[in-house]
């Protein structure tokens, strides 16, 4: 059967899921109709791709108890004496929704087409290294740089969106902090905003991207309401004005606060204020409120840190680097101007 491409998205997301660990041997899948919610599919389009993902060996239909992750979903791995691990977080792409899942699709989409195994790894970071112990090479999909000091393994790294390159051991696939604030204070700019606060979170990666725009919105001539770093639904940190500007660092920083003022105050707060985010979560994730973003091509970072992986797996005294990705501004209709 071949591949169906109106559910090509639902097929990923399950593949990145079963992999992760987030879908378990034996577990039972969200159903049929579930999924063609999320995704905006037919029933028979839905139906199709769990029928490929079946084919595959990865799930198992049963008449009764609805379709499940079969018991050994990783057989159909390619069987080649090379193997990158995959670093996903603590057992779960829950908190990274629509981001990691896009990257990680299109990762096992090209180590299958190159006959490279893959091993997820998650859990403490302490117990990593015998996991990834004979990975010639290692994707890290979280935030490690700030969860530990150094790498749990000796392998050579990629990482996306990583801050710290650990001396020169991880290669980081990023998009362009640069390009991302100077697209962010065009936008401010023609939105005829004077003032702008960055609100981010405490990660390194966020905290470099709020202190380039800062910079180049001063450089511009505007005037900076500061960089509040503060916990996501803390909106006494932050007493939104209409006539001011608020860049999110992160679109999930900027969907909790979305969250947490309609939980307190009724109402979309991106209908009502002048926010950009940065990463282009909103447009994957169907919880997500529409607001503008400047969205990296999630797809082609999964593609970029394979195909760095795997020049440093082939000669690994290959010099880490950084690969910076242009994001696109996107702005839905009807937003606060």
């Amino acid at each position: 059967m071949n591949r169906p491409p109106v559910a090509s998205e639902m097929i990923d997301y399950i593949s990145a899921r079963v992999f992760a660990g987030n879908y378990r041997p034996g577990s039972r899948i969200p159903s049929v109709r579930a999924l063609m919610r999320r995704f905006n599919l037919s029933y028979g389009s839905a139906l199709n791709g769990i029928s490929y993902l079946c084919e595959r060996g990865l799930l198992e239909k049963h008449p009764k108890s609805g379709v499940t992750v079969s018991s050994d979903p990783h057989a159909q791995q390619p069987a080649g004496g090379c193997c990158i691990g995959v670093i996903t977080s603590n057992g779960t792409l829950d908190n990274n929704p629509g981001l990691v899942y896009h990257a990680l699709s299109e990762i096992q989409r090209n180590a299958l087409e190159q006959d490279i195994s893959l091993i997820a790894a998650s859990g403490v970071f302490d117990t990593l290294s015998p996991v990834l112990e004979h990975c010639q090479a290692v994707i890290v999909m979280v935030e490690l740089d700030a969860r530990c000091e150094r790498l749990p393994f000796s392998a050579p790294a990629v990482g996306i969106f990583q801050a710290d390159d650990f001396g020169g051991q991880m290669s980081i696939v990023d998009i362009d902090p640069y390009t991302t604030a100077k697209q962010a204070v065009d936008f401010f700019r023609r939105r005829r905003r004077k003032r702008v606060t960055v609100l981010t979170d405490p990660g390194e990666v966020y905290r470099h991207r709020a202190r380039i725009f800062e910079y180049l919105w001063r450089e511009s001539g505007g005037e900076s309401g500061g960089i509040l770093v503060s916990p996501f639904d803390d909106l006494a940190d932050c007493a939104f004005r209409r006539e001011e500007g608020y860049l999110f660092t992160s679109d999930h920083h900027l969907q909790h606060y979305a969250e947490a003022w309609r939980d307190a105050c009724g109402g979309s707060l991106a209908q009502r204020f002048c926010l950009l985010g940065i990463d282009g979560k909103n447009l994957m994730v169907p919880e997500f409120e529409h607001f503008p973003t400047v969205a990296a091509d999630w797809h082609n970072i999964g593609r970029i840190a394979f195909e760095e992986a795997v020049a440093r797996l082939k000669n690994p005294l290959r010099p880490a680097r950084r690969i910076h990705l242009a994001g696109k501004l996107i702005e839905p209709e009807n937003q606060e101007d």
